[in-house]
């Protein structure tokens, strides 16, 4: 393994000082950059006519898929796959790695193999099935606890005061809050921003607030029930954590 990173620290592994030295000698390409400027790190590799097959990561496919078709057809072994988990993982049990299907198989079994004998799920889909799920997985559920964090900042009540009589669904919430809101948030902005999905699932957001604060305006107790059944319904499909899906 080696690397080549502008912004180098210290890792443990030899570093290519340049891209150019790096692609030549490479089977595998692993591209780890913001989602913005991965378009012109593909685009500089296949200029330099690598053969090793390039592998991208980013959280989101959509924004690149004119150039990779064109990337593709030029002749780079272009992999698009998605692990939702960060670097500090180490364990893949429980973790899941996307994989999106429209690069030549040869190619993806090379990506696809370096976790093959891991306790990760594979999954392999098309990319617009991709950004079309992440735009819940991790857009909706990034902005929804984003939405609650905010909140809770309009309330005048300090966290401080919170913590002091907080429950036990409170503080499930705010430790996956915390973790959100502490995340990198150029990163978070690429998550919003890039996927077409976004309007929309802000859409659902409101729609669903209306309908709860509907609800309890109208002081019915029996519709409100009757909106907690339907989303305990919907959530019931889902595997419950340690299970794999069905």
């Amino acid at each position: 393994v080696t690397i080549h990173d502008p912004a180098a620290t210290e890792s443990g592994f030899p570093a290519y000082e340049n891209l150019e030295d790096g692609a030549a000698a490479a089977d595998l390409v692993m591209v780890a950059v913001p989602m913005s400027v991965c378009a012109g790190v593909l685009e500089k590799l296949a200029a330099l006519g690598t053969r090793a097959v390039v592998a991208e990561m980013c959280s989101l496919k959509g924004h690149l898929q004119p150039l990779t078709e064109q990337l593709r057809e030029g002749g780079l072994r272009l992999v698009s796959f998605h692990p939702l988990f960060g670097p500090d993982v180490r364990m893949l049990s429980e973790r899941t790695i996307v994989f999106c299907n429209d690069a030549k198989p040869d190619d993806l079994d090379v990506v696809r193999a370096l976790f093959a004998d891991t306790s990760a799920q594979l999954v392999t889909m098309s990319t617009i099935e991709h950004d079309r799920r992440m735009g819940l997985v991790l857009g909706l559920t990034h902005l929804s606890n984003l939405v609650f964090a905010r909140a809770l900042s309009h309330s005048n009540v300090t966290a401080v005061d919170l913590a002091e009589v907080a429950g036990v669904t409170f503080n499930k919430q705010l430790r996956t809050t915390r973790e959100v809101t502490a995340e990198n948030p150029d990163l978070y902005y690429e998550i919003q921003t890039l996927n077409d999905l976004t309007p929309a699932t802000g859409d659902w957001l409101r729609e669903a607030l209306e309908e709860w604060l509907g609800v309890v305006g109208m002081g019915d107790p029996t519709a409100f029930a009757a909106l907690m059944t339907t989303c305990n319904g919907y959530l019931d499909d889902a595997p419950k954590a340690g299970t794999p899906p069905r």
